[in-house]
């Protein structure tokens, strides 16, 4: 389900307190591999079960387990010398980090979602506007995964390519949260009857 989880990799060659690399964060399982030895992959799940696993000979293994209980407790490992106490602070950092992420996403998924009609009643979405193509997008790259839904056009945009959006979040889609907007093109900013 939905919320149980709290996985990713977590780079520890990378720099910065919170190692875990954002596009791998997925508050769900997740069969993302890490692709070399400087990568592990953190799962934690509802009940505070750690789970590292790292590649030994291109295989992922169990490296250690622990309990999450507000940090790392418990924790047992394969070989004493792996995770090493820096180590280990890496892993806390990231989890504590990804842990309180996770708890902001679901507080903000259990609001109501706002529709169509009520954007339109409180002049916050015009009439016209709301019956314009709509376009759907899955944003990854962002540390929290939304679904996003782009009223009027995308223009050139490509895949990966930075843009300023407009929106507000209206619920959840999924496992993702949801949000409704626009982005910030010339094209957008005319009125759509001069479209």
């Amino acid at each position: 389900m939905a919320g149980d989880y709290v996985t990713f990799l977590l780079d520890l060659s990378g720099s910065g307190d919170n190692r875990a690399i954002q596009e791998t964060v997925a508050y769900r399982r997740s069969s993302r591999q890490p692709e070399t030895a400087f990568v592990w992959k953190v799962t934690c799940d509802v009940r505070g079960k750690v789970i590292i696993a790292g590649l030994a000979d291109e295989e992922l293994c169990v490296i250690a387990t622990a309990r999450w209980h507000g940090k790392i407790a418990e924790h047992k490992q394969v070989d004493p010398a792996v995770p090493t106490t820096f180590q280990w602070e890496l892993v806390e950092t990231a989890l504590r980090t990804e842990l309180e992420r996770r708890e902001l996403v679901l507080d903000r998924s259990r609001e109501a979602a706002v529709s169509n009609a009520e954007l339109i009643e409180d002049d916050v979405l015009d009439a016209r506007t709301a019956r314009a193509p709509v376009r759907k997008a899955e944003v990854s790259t962002v540390p929290i995964a939304m679904a996003i839904v782009a009223v009027g056009t995308t223009g050139e945009l490509i895949k990966r390519m930075t843009a300023r959006f407009c929106g507000a979040v209206t619920g959840k889609s999924g496992s993702q949260v949801a949000m409704v907007g626009m982005f910030d093109l010339p094209e957008n900013r005319s009125p759509v009857v001069e479209q």
